[in-house]
């Protein structure tokens, strides 16, 4: 799961997306993550199971909605330099009015 705060995200649909459905899977399903988490990475390299990451994914330990989005928008780095490029290229900013 990517950073919430970095566009048009939302911690609510991704806490369904991830319980609901992603963790309804079984265990042994491989999985390619495409984003790097506060201080987690799969451990086994460029891929993963469901298993492992609801083992060992901080954001998956959560108990409740409200821990989840607790740990979705508290304590994150702050939004890096290239921040209005991710605007551009997600149609949140004309290119013309980026400031780089």
């Amino acid at each position: 799961m990517g950073r919430i705060d970095l566009g048009r995200g939302d911690a609510s649909k991704l806490y369904d997306s991830l319980f609901r459905k992603l963790l309804a899977i079984e265990d042994h399903v491989e999985v390619m993550p495409g984003h790097v988490g506060k201080a987690h990475f799969v451990s086994a390299g460029t891929s993963s199971t469901i298993g492992r990451e609801r083992q060992t994914n901080s954001a998956l330990q959560a108990k409740t909605r409200d821990e989840f989005i607790k740990y979705m928008t508290e304590g994150w780095p702050p939004k890096p330099d290239h921040y209005e490029l991710y605007k551009v290229n997600s149609g949140l900013l004309e290119l013309r009015d980026a400031k780089f």
